[in-house]
């Protein structure tokens, strides 16, 4: 199929009670291109505790607090050993001004290895309540050019 925004929708009846419900959930599946690195959607927590989860709210984190992030790497080239190396930097956009960034972290993962990132930041203490862009840049290592880059996005809300 092809990637894009796409939504699931499912309705269900109780055959005792005859009481009906549905839900819908949007979701963004990654166009991935035989030759370009591609991120999967970005699974937030504020546990460190591997209790990623993937919500349709609005993810809400606190002034100070720290929050943890994991992604797929999809399509990244491995060295002659069969590693995996990628440079990430996380990067947070209040109404598209970016009020902060970090550092390039280098994320290697062993041959046997899924390309999973696994990583955690603390919010900064002056930033004001509302709603922000996370946004997740990762250039992989063992590829040149373009289609070694790739960028993923989530929304978040900051409170006191």
């Amino acid at each position: 199929q092809k990637g894009g925004p796409w939504q699931i929708r499912i309705a269900v009846r109780d055959s005792q009670t005859r009481h009906v419900g549905s839900a819908s959930s949007l979701f963004e599946v990654p166009s991935i291109g035989k030759d370009r690195l591609s991120l999967s959607r970005i699974s937030l927590s504020n546990e460190a505790l591997h209790s990623f989860q993937i919500s349709q709210r609005l993810p809400r984190f606190h002034v100070g607090q720290m929050v943890y992030y994991a992604f797929q790497m999809l399509n990244a080239n491995r060295d002659k050993s069969g590693k995996v190396c990628v440079d990430i930097v996380v990067s947070i956009y209040k109404d598209d001004t970016l009020v902060g960034q970090s550092k390039f972290t280098r994320a290697e993962i062993a041959p046997a290895g899924q390309a999973v990132v696994e990583g955690g930041f603390r919010l900064g203490n002056q930033l004001a309540n509302g709603e922000y862009r996370l946004e997740i840049s990762a250039a992989d290592r063992n590829r040149s050019g373009n289609h070694g880059i790739s960028r993923q996005t989530a929304d978040i809300e900051v409170q006191p």
